[in-house]
Formats: C-alpha cells, sequence, structure tokens
C-alpha cells in the first residue's frame, strides 16, 4: 500500500505567500511487516495576496478573539485564519473587486479532486447553517476560500485530507451589489 500526504506551511517574506509542502510516501510492505518512511520533496509555490476589506478583516478578527475566549474554535483553526488574514490586502469595502469572495458572498465551487460543484455563502459563525449552505468562516473550507478570486484553484488541507478547490462563480457579493456594511 502506498499512501502520498502533504503538509501545508506558509511564511510571508515581502508581501508573497509562500506554500511549502513536506511530501512524504509511506510505504507498508505486507511481506515484510514493516513501515517505511520516506522523505521525498519540497514543493514550494508562490500564490498571490488574498484581498478582504477592512470591515469584514475587523468582524473576522473579533469573531476569532471571541471564540477563542469561549473555547469555540481549535487553536489550530484559529491560527489558519489569522494566517490568512494578515497575509491579506486590506481595502475599503467600495474598492473590493467584483470577482473576490468576501463575507457573505454566495459561491459557486468545484472540487477538482471529485469533480463535485457545489454553491454555499460564506457567513459568521452565528449565521451558519448546513441545510441551506451558510458556510461559517470558521469552516476549513470558508477559511480556504475568503479573500480569493473567481477562477482561482486553492489546494487546502481540509479533515478529509488535501483538497483541490476552483471558485467557479461568485453569484452575489455583498460589495459589488453597493451593500457595504453587510
Amino acid at each position: 500500500m502506498k499512501r502520498l500526504s502533504a503538509v501545508k506551511t506558509h511564511n510571508k517574506p515581502e508581501n508573497n505567500l509562500h506554500y511549502f509542502y513536506l511530501l512524504t510516501l509511506i510505504i507498508l510492505n505486507k511481506k515484510m511487516k514493516h513501515l517505511s518512511i520516506f522523505a521525498v520533496n519540497y514543493k514550494n509555490i508562490t500564490m498571490k495576496n488574498i484581498i478582504v476589506n477592512r470591515l469584514d478583516y475587523a468582524r473576522i478578527k473579533k469573531c476569532i478573539s471571541d471564540a477563542k475566549q469561549l473555547k469555540s474554535i481549535s487553536a489550530v483553526e484559529a491560527e489558519k485564519l489569522l494566517t490568512e488574514l494578515n497575509s491579506a490586502e486590506i481595502l475599503e469595502p467600495q474598492a473590493i473587486p467584483a470577482n473576490v469572495v468576501t463575507m457573505n458572498s454566495i459561491v459557486k465551487l468545484s472540487f477538482l479532486n471529485n469533480n463535485k460543484q457545489v454553491q454555499c455563502q460564506i457567513v459568521y459563525p452565528e449565521q451558519s447553517d448546513f441545510k441551506e449552505n451558510k458556510i461559517s468562516i470558521f469552516s476549513p473550507i470558508a477559511t480556504a476560500l475568503i479573500g480569493y478570486q473567481v477562477g482561482d484553484e486553492i489546494e487546502w488541507i481540509v479533515p478529509a485530507g488535501l483538497t483541490q478547490i476552483k471558485i467557479d462563480e461568485i453569484v452575489y457579493q455583498p460589495e459589488a451589489s453597493g451593500h457595504y456594511d453587510s
């Protein structure tokens, strides 16, 4: 049995977001009944910075702070979201391009690993509702999407493993609709 796993970490030198993947090959040899682990490769991918509006930035950071006090977010998920926010280009709501995923955006996505398409809305934690496809910003998928643009492909580690997501369309974006305080 062979399995490939990836671990993602990132740094922010000079406003470029770098992803480093440590690829590990795990081989289980049934005849020899042993497990071998080999570090295969480091992969460095430079990604563009995400774009977040000033109001979303402040609100998300407050949500994280409140959730940490209530212990309703794991330290790992809080750190992932804070890392994304801290790498972001912060703009006024009126300056956000219409093709950027912002809070309360309704987004059509493709999961490239299994060719599934979904539509969801990125919302604050208290508004999340799985039945209505309203996904909390604290979820790994929402953290992966916020600030990226239509056409972007994102690799992200979710509970099920490494997932590739493509942003196909933004059905609704508050800023593009003139709803700057949403």
